[in-house]
């Protein structure tokens, strides 16, 4: 096989390999685990305002994080904090509409907890999903270069095997 053609068949494995990885770190429950603790707290405003306080807690699966495993970040726990207004808190989809101060033209928008619950999980997973990069990349070129290997060595064994088994055979076309 030509070097180029190798190089080319590794790359895309790689790649494949590289992405498989990555987006399986991202999944809860595959490549993290975590939960948040948050309370709303009304700040005031027309529209309103908000501020989130609270802890969260993320376990890392230590297959795809153990960079951070290694790191002795394999859980980790930490305050979060933060505000919404109703610019902000009005990009959330699941939101639910109130009536502040008993006027219809008050009317605000209170973010879901469970989106902020997620947001803020997200925002631990993140970090430590850019600090094992270089972890799923080197996995994934293992990965390649093993299955190109295999393959290689499958590939030339089994012809090998085909022109053996074709020795004892005339060949097609000949004048006896």
């Amino acid at each position: 096989m030509k070097p180029r053609v190798l190089i080319l068949h590794v790359a895309i494995i790689t790649i494949v390999f590289f992405v498989v990885l990555a987006f399986a770190s991202l999944f809860y429950g595959m490549g993290y685990w975590g939960k948040a603790d948050l309370t709303m707290t009304y700040l005031g405003g027309s529209y309103g305002t908000y501020r989130c306080n609270g802890s969260v807690q993320v376990a890392f699966s230590p297959f795809l994080y153990p960079l951070s495993h290694m790191a002795g970040d394999s859980s980790i726990s930490e305050p979060f904090q933060t505000i919404y207004d109703s610019v902000s808190a009005g990009s959330y989809s699941g939101s639910h509409y109130y009536e502040m101060n008993g006027s219809a033209s008050n009317i605000g928008r209170l973010p879901d907890i469970n989106e902020v619950k997620n947001e803020a999980v997200f925002s631990v997973v993140f970090p430590e999903f850019l600090k094992n990069l270089p972890y799923y990349f080197g996995a994934s070129l293992a990965i390649a270069v093993t299955v190109e290997t295999l393959y290689r060595r499958y590939s030339e064994r089994n012809h090998v095997r085909n022109m053996t088994d074709n020795l004892g055979e005339k060949p097609t076309g000949s004048m006896e």
